[in-house]
């Protein structure tokens, strides 16, 4: 059998937030303050040149992905658990990226496929669902022409940077998570290479279940902990329990087990569809803020 694969140094390297920090600093379009650091004393510095109202922050392991593998820091100082965090992961990675902490207002991830030549091509546009601490709590499936057209920017640098990453020797499915943001002076920033996820992320596999829905259907695809009382109910009576608090114009598939071998699982994944965005942002918000 002959097929053509990956170079794993090749998925390493444009895996790695220093790939997309790169991108950034060449073309000028990220945030501003960030840094990549490959020491305490880099961290320090990077600290001292932040603003003076300027109080929260994070440091981003080179790999991780759904909010995992990250710390966030108060102050000018650094903790001596950060400073212990961050030496096992220089010690792993060799460099970690600072950045100062913004107001998330949307994400969206860009769902790519890059060829071995050729243009890339963007199969969808999946709105993220993220938690306060940044984790990633599902995405909208479906995605209207004026919510494309809102995020067209970010639409042509994440293909930009997709025609770089072909041409580094990557190709097959690649995400590229987009975020808008709130300033210190209260402005809307985009920040288009939050992001770069060379591998089948969940937005991509999330795209494959619009193959359920019916003409006109809009569905968001959720990972909700089921609280305690609700793991030890019953099979039936869970998925009584979750119609219940749907809206009437909506319904749902259940896209994961409740029970895997004798343990009962605390994470599902469902997919919410209904006939109105509206309906779905208000299901959006009540089970990934809970």
């Amino acid at each position: 059998w002959v097929g053509d694969a990956l170079d794993v140094r090749i998925v390493r390297e444009v895996n790695s937030r220093l790939f997309s920090v790169g991108l950034e600093q060449e073309w000028d379009v990220g945030l501003a303050g960030t840094a990549v650091v490959r020491s305490v004393a880099d961290l320090e510095r990077a600290l001292d040149r932040l603003p003076a109202n300027t109080d929260e922050w994070v440091v981003k392991a080179a790999f991780g992905m759904s909010g995992r593998e990250k710390l966030l820091g108060r102050g000018n100082r650094p903790s001596d658990e950060l400073r212990n965090w961050l030496a096992k992961r220089l010690a792993r990675d060799g460099a970690a990226v600072f950045e100062p902490w913004v107001e998330r207002v949307a994400e969206v991830g860009l769902q790519v496929t890059v060829p071995q030549t050729g243009e890339p091509v963007l199969e969808g546009l999946t709105p993220m669902q993220v938690d306060a601490s940044g984790t990633y709590r599902g995405s909208r499936i479906t995605c209207d022409p004026e919510t494309e057209a809102n995020w067209s920017d970010a639409i042509d640098i994440g293909l930009r940077a997709a025609v770089r990453i072909r041409d580094v020797g990557y190709f097959g499915p690649l995400g590229i998570d987009a975020v808008r943001y709130r300033d210190r002076e209260g402005a809307i920033c985009l920040r288009s290479l939050q992001d770069i996820n060379a591998r089948c992320t969940m937005g991509r596999l999330g795209l494959g279940l619009r193959r359920l829905l019916q003409p006109g259907e809009v569905a968001t695809w959720l990972h909700v902990n089921r609280k305690p009382a609700e793991v030890d109910a019953p099979r039936d009576e869970w998925g009584s329990w979750f119609a219940n608090n749907l809206p009437a114009d909506t319904r749902f598939i259940r896209t994961s087990p409740l029970r895997v071998g004798n343990r009962d699982v605390e994470h599902v994944t469902v997919l919410v569809i209904g006939r109105s965005a509206e309906s779905l942002s208000e299901v959006e918000s009540s089970l990934t803020h809970d």
